[in-house]
């Protein structure tokens, strides 16, 4: 059952923020985000004052430059290496407060840098020390690029006249399932401490600046949300405080009818569903996470997704149920991103726990199977493209006589079209493979009725142009249909 939420709750209009690393790169970035913050504490949009909580991703570079350090401190034992990376996440910091701060604020945004930056050296050194990373440790360490940002655009925000003040959430109380690199968290079960401690500081007429992409365990530990996940955990936070909506500042329009590198007059989505919303993300839209929809689902949060960069445009909004278009087909998204592994042998679809044994071999090193397709002699694996070798040796590393031998596809792209009531929809398949046969283009693999609002299918890397273009023909010149 749905319980939506909104101004009811609260007596007045309470939005969720977010800013993605692509919005957080350069000192007029957080400018922008100043900027933006009040548009909707002065009413600008609505001409109603509206309370506002950002949450904030780590600035754009900063957890992957982390991310990558911590796997050659380990492999290397080298205490230059954590001097390194704690120098170069400290001059990334403070050339973007030098050029988006003035007088004591710059001194004020240092300091509250440098208190992150030795937690990290320390963690850092405990890590080089033990030579071991653990799923703990990285989590920890992947953390500390939030908390810096969430200082820096609290303090931004005092420097023009708001009140702003960083919210760590794992200390504030985000409660965590304690998957480390990929956990969930329940609304319901944080409308406690996480919620109060939030609350209290809007009372105090503050706005409260929340890192993104992680929260912590029972026990205290820092668990992030995967890559990507500060959408996951702004969709939460919203969850968890009944928002009348959450709005994702990115440096994009919106979701697209179909990528513009390809088709240059694609449009922008006005709306969309959560599924459809879902779908595009998963087939490669990279607009937002796919887990995103999942907390404000249940209560009828719309997810608004706006251009940081032209602030006055409409964007895209996703909703639980939209107007369907004349020929449903919304969007035709893509990934080159993923790659197929192919598993050989005489009886592989037929023998008792054969699939069982090779998923089970994936999942026990963390590997994510995007789709499994099955026949007597073949068991086709669909998997994102940086997991590909680590499947094979998964598989090569577990005794199954009855594999002979392992096929690998690396150069292929995924393509997903996307519209609510698409597979309720006579012909649409049809369509599609006609006008990609018509093309010359070979399908490799076909999956439908997995959702009730995709069809997908997987071609030659080298043919994902023809393939957009044959299919953004079909249904949207040729029909002249409403996008």
């Amino acid at each position: 059952m749905k319980v939506c939420q909104g101004i009811s709750v609260w007596g007045y209009r309470m939005r969720v923020l977010k800013f993605g690393g692509s919005c957080l790169d350069t000192p007029d970035d957080y400018k922008r985000l100043v900027s933006i913050v009040k548009r909707y504490t002065d009413g600008v949009d609505t001409g109603q004052a509206e309370q506002v909580v950002v949450v904030v991703s780590a600035a754009k570079g900063i957890t992957d430059t982390i991310g990558t350090s911590l796997e050659r401190i380990v492999t290397e034992g080298d205490d230059s290496l954590v001097n390194q990376l704690v120098f170069t996440v400290r001059d990334r910091y403070y050339a973007l407060i030098d050029g988006t701060l003035e007088g004591s604020y710059v001194d004020e945004a240092k300091l509250d840098a440098e208190e992150v930056l030795t937690r990290m050296e320390r963690l850092l050194y405990g890590i080089l020390l033990t030579e071991e990373l653990t799923p703990r440790t990285k989590d920890m360490a992947l953390s500390f690029g939030e908390r810096i940002s969430a200082k820096l655009a609290a303090v931004a925000l005092e420097a023009n006249g708001s009140k702003g003040q960083a919210v760590e959430a794992d200390k504030a109380g985000l409660v965590t399932d304690g998957e480390f690199g990929n956990a969930s968290a329940d609304a319901e079960e944080n409308r406690g401490e996480f919620k109060t401690n939030i609350t209290s500081i809007i009372d105090e007429g503050s706005v409260p600046v929340v890192t993104g992409f992680f929260g912590a365990d029972e026990k205290g530990h820092v668990t992030t949300f995967g890559r990507g996940g500060s959408d996951y955990s702004a969709a939460l936070i919203a969850a968890i405080l009944e928002a009348e909506s959450l709005d994702i500042w990115k440096d994009v329009a919106g979701f697209m009818s179909v990528d513009p590198k390809i088709i240059s007059d694609a449009k922008v989505l006005e709306t969309l569903s959560y599924l459809e919303a879902a779908e595009l993300a998963y087939f490669g839209a990279k607009v937002i996470h796919p887990r995103t929809v999942e907390p404000v689902r249940p209560y009828c949060i719309p997810i608004r997704i706006r251009n940081a960069f032209d602030p006055a445009s409409k964007g895209s909004v996703i909703i639980e149920d939209c107007q369907l278009h004349s020929n449903v087909i919304k969007s035709v998204a893509y990934s080159t991103e993923v790659a197929v592994l192919k598993v050989h042998g005489a009886a592989v679809g037929f023998k008792k726990g054969v699939l069982n044994k090779l998923t089970g071999a994936m999942m026990d090193n963390g590997i994510n199977i995007k789709s499994v397709i099955t026949s007597q002699t073949c068991i086709t694996f669909l998997l994102e493209q940086q997991d590909l070798e680590r499947s094979k040796e998964a598989i090569n590393g577990i005794n199954t006589p009855v594999v002979e031998r392992l096929e690998a596809l690396s150069d292929i792209a995924l393509v997903g079209i996307v519209g609510e009531g698409i597979v309720r929809t006579e012909g649409l398949a049809a369509r599609a493979f006609t006008s990609v046969a018509d093309k010359g283009v070979n399908v490799l693999m076909i999956s439908a009725g997995a959702s009730s609002a995709a069809y997908y299918f997987v071609v030659s890397g080298s043919d994902i142009e023809k393939v957009i273009e044959a299919v953004h023909t079909e249904f949207f010149v040729v029909t002249g249909a409403d996008r």
